[in-house]
């Protein structure tokens, strides 16, 4: 039997309200097989669960959470499990079933349980949990013992088949075991995990430490007392602490701890956190993970004498521990340190650290992972003196960060440390490194490494090692330096360092001419990034780059001298008859370059047949990207300046993503010979000496072209210009054009201005944002007609219902000069999400013949138009007597301060709403009626007042966030449909001084709910005499 979380529960003798009671249960005398849970516990009847349950999983006062969460710390599927949180323990007490079935679990949750005397056993439970496997307890305070030997229990051997315990937010625990415990106790225990319990002061005694021969991985994490693990109980006793199978050790926010277990006390301050006093060599050879962080009283880690070979551990990491000085301390001469099978090494934070170890030889054959982060004192990895005879440990303590930092020759590695297998090393703010390599190394050392990377090593000298040392670097594939430390100012030859490496990134350094000399090649270089070299002229010479063959990306940011990516240095002989090609470019990123004026000025041509993605931004002098065009263009300073004839459809064939931003120096964005027939996303933005943006030949081979955005261009007049046209007529089709934004165009008045037919038959999206000089969309996208302001000269041969027939998302907002949204004739079948705001201009929104066709419009926003008197109008329309219209999927309209609005339609029509939730009309005083007949079965309430600041701040540029800001916006106030005309005219009386006679009218008892047909037939109808967006 199974029961499911969708039941509600009902106390035993109140049916009310539910379809189940738990008192049912008892009625199953054969029921075996049971998964439940109770969200509340003071609704479990007593004595309720059978004896005879053979699989359990229940969950009872845990406020619903599933019983899947019951086993979902532990791989092995348990079949008795069992999750308990009582806020008081008698209620508990007193179901003798329960309990019983609790001695039977093998996994148990408790949570709470107060009113516990001080114990878990014996006053909680007798019988010591004979089944029990896993144990959490947390949140309670009034436990000081889990186990307390010193009282009479009856079976004296607790918790013998035990295999994790879990502690949590205990506030009163002292001690997990008190008193002696039997051979028996805790023998199976394996895991142990306590947190946040600030009252502990040690994890356990040594007696106690003697039972836990199973034990694998002690955790202690947010424990402000603790200030060891393990206790000596048996001072004067020579006795040893065994874990033979001990394999991890986790210690996290543990500020007072200063040792594992020591029984020397005089002198804890000086003892590592294990030591071979604390633990036998023995036992650490299945120690695999260390993970130390935020222990601030621990001085070393580990002590030399502990074992020369730690056997097994793999991983070591170390954070955030205020005192520490040395990871190993020396308390004997040792000649050799080995870690056999350590992979992974992190210290991190670690102030007062000045070396690793010190000693005469380190080995780590399988290390390949190495971090050391923000270090400062740090000089070495292993210290070794100079000295006939070893320092002792307390001479090596006496030396200082100044005699450290300042030794000549100490390097971080020295020849006295063996790293085989290192693969990557990252160093990050090492103030008082020096040299990362110094001397030669041992054989094979560092012949793997992958990856270096360096951060802010202020007291840095010298990056690369000897000659020597650097055909060692074969492998190198990631090179990080910050700052960057230049080549030449070390006078070695790494042209062998850089034949593999795959990653390059220089950072920070204002004396770099450019990146590396021209003696270098990157043959296999696939990222490039370099920032903030203030005092490069150019990246990298014309030989240099020609070696680029593998290159996927480059990007260069804040360079404040860079004219140029490539050197015009003339170049090899014969460099006219040469070209550079990359093969392999695909992202091409150029940030904050304020002299840049080209990519290349030189004579040789340039190709990119892989290229995909292009970012200009804040590129102010950019006036072209190659300057080896072969026409003269007066007056237009392009981005993308053709190649010879021959090529001009080869340098940019893959181009997909065009994005330029602040680059004022650029009139005109790709001439006319250019082909860009696999763009999908331009975006364009502050670029105020643009005054067009494409020709129209660049523009016809943009027919993939998807998202368009045109933004904050302050001398743009049109998209499209007409001054290099090949024919005054035609059409040009945006095949996949999805989404169009213009947006603070304050000079815009057309999207073209030629004879031209324009086609978008996929359009989706369109927003319009201050454009305040366009007085038609019809301007925008095609030509209109008329004398009045006549920006083109024909309106025929454009198709706008074909244009905009896909249209979902239309969003208009500050034209000062638009009339109406659209004439007659114009249809929008697929419109979802309508905005309209601050067009002081616009009389009404919309023809009667187009809200007909808004079948699918789910939102509508109408704001802050000043003149607007009514929403849908019959003026154009010829209407055949059918007079109604209906929003089939309306579910949100909104009206914000409409001052001259006076009714959503003032004709005779009737308006249909079958959807509509959510209404909002704020700040509309004259507003008087709604319309002759209106049908809101779904409405309930007319919100009045919002807090929509945040919502017109926040979104205002994103009509899907705007929207769904709106939808959840918390009203201020309300009124209720059931008392409406009442409440609307004592609301506008008090705060407006007008009454409302009226704001919707009686319902038309012959409009029925049209149902969910999004389809609406509608003819279109030809002709219209004002202005409208269209």
């Amino acid at each position: 039997m199974k029961m499911t979380l969708e039941l509600e529960w009902a106390v035993e003798g109140d049916s009310e309200r539910s379809n189940a009671c738990l008192a049912e249960l008892k009625n199953l005398a054969q029921l075996k097989t049971l998964r439940l849970d109770i969200p509340y516990a003071h609704i479990l009847p007593k004595d309720v669960f059978s004896d005879k349950l053979e699989i359990y999983e229940i969950s009872i006062g845990c406020n619903g959470l599933p019983y899947i969460l019951l086993d979902f710390r532990y791989e092995k599927v348990y079949s008795l499990m069992l999750k308990l949180k009582f806020k008081e323990r008698s209620r508990l007490l007193e179901d003798h079933c329960l309990l019983r079935l609790m001695n039977r679990s093998e996994v148990l949750f408790l949570d709470e349980l107060e009113g516990l005397e001080d114990n878990v056993v014996p006053d909680f439970n007798t019988n010591g949990f004979p089944q029990l496997k896993h144990l959490n307890f947390e949140n309670n305070g009034t436990i000081k013992y889990i186990v307390d030997m010193t009282r009479h229990i009856p079976s004296r051997s607790v918790f013998q088949r035990l295999e994790s315990l879990t502690l949590e937010s205990m506030k009163k625990l002292e001690k997990i075991c008190h008193g002696k415990l039997t051979t028996e106790t805790f023998h199976k225990l394996q895991v142990i995990k306590v947190s946040r319990c600030h009252n502990l002061k040690d994890l356990f005694s040594l007696s106690t430490a003697m039972c836990l021969s199973q034990l694998q991985t002690i955790e202690v994490s947010c424990c402000k007392m603790i200030e060891e693990v393990v206790l000596d109980d048996l001072q004067g006793a020579n006795n040893e602490i065994f874990f033979p199978q001990f394999f991890s050790l986790r210690l996290f926010q543990a500020p007072k701890l200063s040792y594992f277990y020591s029984s020397l006390k005089a002198s804890t301050s000086t003892l590592p956190l294990i030591n071979k006093k604390l633990l036998p060599s023995p036992n650490l050879r299945n120690l695999k993970e260390v993970c130390v962080q935020d222990c601030g009283s621990l001085k070393y880690l580990f002590s030399s004498s502990v074992d020369a070979n730690f056997e097994q551990l793999n991983r070591l990491e170390i954070r955030d521990c205020e005192t520490m000085e040395e990871i190993i301390s020396v308390d004997q001469r040792m000649s050799k340190l080995l870690f056999p099978n350590l992979r992974s090494l992190c210290l991190s934070q670690l102030p007062k650290v000045t070396r690793f170890s010190t000693g005469t030889y380190i080995e780590l054959p399988l290390l390949n992972e190495l971090e050391i982060y923000k270090c400062p004192e740090l000089a070495t990895f292993l210290y070794t003196s100079t000295s006939t005879k070893m320092s002792t440990d307390t001479e090596l303590r006496g030396k200082s960060k100044l005699n450290l930092c300042t030794g000549a020759k100490l390097a971080l590695f020295g020849d006295k440390v063996a790293f085989p297998s290192l693969e990557s090393i990252r160093i990050k703010r090492l103030d008082c490194l020096k040299s990362i390599w110094h001397g030669q190394p041992i054989a094979d050392s560092f012949c793997k490494l992958e990856l270096v990377e360096v951060w802010y090593c202020d007291s840095l000298l010298k990056v690369f090692p000897s000659n020597y040392m650097l055909r060692r670097f074969h492998n190198l594939r990631r090179f990080y330096i910050r700052p960057w430390k230049s080549l030449d100012e070390e006078n070695s030859h790494p042209r062998e360092v850089f034949q593999n490496l795959e990653d390059l990134l220089v950072w920070r350094r204002d004396s770099l001419k450019n990146v590396v000399p021209s003696s270098v090649s990157f043959p296999n270089l696939t990222s490039l990034s370099v920032s903030r070299c203030h005092g490069m002229i150019n990246l990298f010479s014309f030989s240099v780059a020609r070696s680029l063959e593998r290159l996927q990306k480059i990007s260069i940011d804040e360079c404040q001298m860079m004219t140029e990516i490539v050197s015009n240095d003339g170049g090899p002989a014969g460099a006219e008859s040469l070209e550079i090609i990359f093969n392999q470019l695909e992202v091409m990123e150029l940030y904050r370059l304020p002299s840049l004026s080209s990519f290349y000025s030189g004579i040789s041509s340039m190709r990119f047949p892989r290229l995909r993605k292009v970012v200009v931004v804040e590129c102010p002098n950019m006036q072209n990207f190659c300057c080896m065009a072969s026409m003269s263009l007066v007056g237009e300073l392009p981005l993308m300046q053709p190649l010879e004839s021959s090529h001009s459809c080869i340098a940019f064939h893959g181009l997909e993503i065009l994005f330029v931003r602040r680059c004022d120096s650029l009139t005109n964005l790709i001439p006319f010979s250019m082909c860009f027939q696999n763009v999908t996303i331009l975006r364009i933005a502050a670029c105020n000496g643009m005054v067009s943006l494409l020709s129209c030949s660049t523009a016809r081979y943009l027919s993939r072209l998807q998202t368009l955005s045109i933004i904050k261009c302050q001398r743009m007049q049109e998209v499209i210009s007409s001054e290099w046209c090949d024919s005054d007529t035609g059409e040009i089709v945006f095949e996949q054009l999805e989404t169009l934004a213009l947006h603070k165009l304050p000079r815009l008045s057309s999207f073209h201005s030629g004879k031209f037919t324009v086609r978008f038959p996929k359009l989706k999206t369109v927003v319009v944002m201050q454009c305040p000089e366009v007085k038609s969309l019809r301007n925008v996208a095609s030509p209109t007609i008329g004398d009045e302001i006549p920006l083109t000269h024909s309106f025929e041969n454009f198709h706008l219902c074909e244009v905009f027939q896909k249209l979902e998302t239309l969003d208009v907002g500050m034209c000062a000069k638009l009339m109406i949204l659209a004439p007659p004739s114009i249809s929008f079948s697929n419109l979802t999400r309508l905005r309209v705001s601050i067009c002081s201009g616009m009389v009404y929104l919309l023809s009667f013949s187009t809200a007909r066709s808004l079948a699918r419009l789910k939102s509508m926003s109408i704001s802050e138009c000043q003149m607007m008197t009514q929403v849908i109008a019959n003026e154009g329309d010829d209407l055949d007597g059918a007079c109604e219209i209906t929003f089939k999927q309306l579910e949100m309209l909104e009206l914000h301060s409409l001052p001259s609005l006076t009714s959503f339609h003032l004709g005779d029509c009737v308006m249909g709403f079958p959807k509509l939730k959510r209404l909002i009309v704020t700040q509309c005083p004259e507003l008087k009626s709604f319309s002759c007949g209106a049908i809101v079965p779904k409405l309930d309430k007319i919100i009045t007042r919002i807090n929509d600041r945040y919502i017109r701040a926040q979104n205002f540029w994103n009509i899907k966030g705007y929207f769904e800001d709106l939808e959840q916006a918390r009203p201020i106030q309300e009124l209720w449909k059931d008392d409406f005309h009442s409440s609307m005219q004592e609301l506008w009386e008090i705060n407006l001084g007008i009454a409302i006679q009226q704001l919707f009218r009686e319902e038309d008892p012959k409009l029925e709910d049209p149902g969910e047909d999004p389809d609406n037939d509608f003819e279109e109808e030809e002709g219209f005499d004002n202005f409208s967006v269209f």
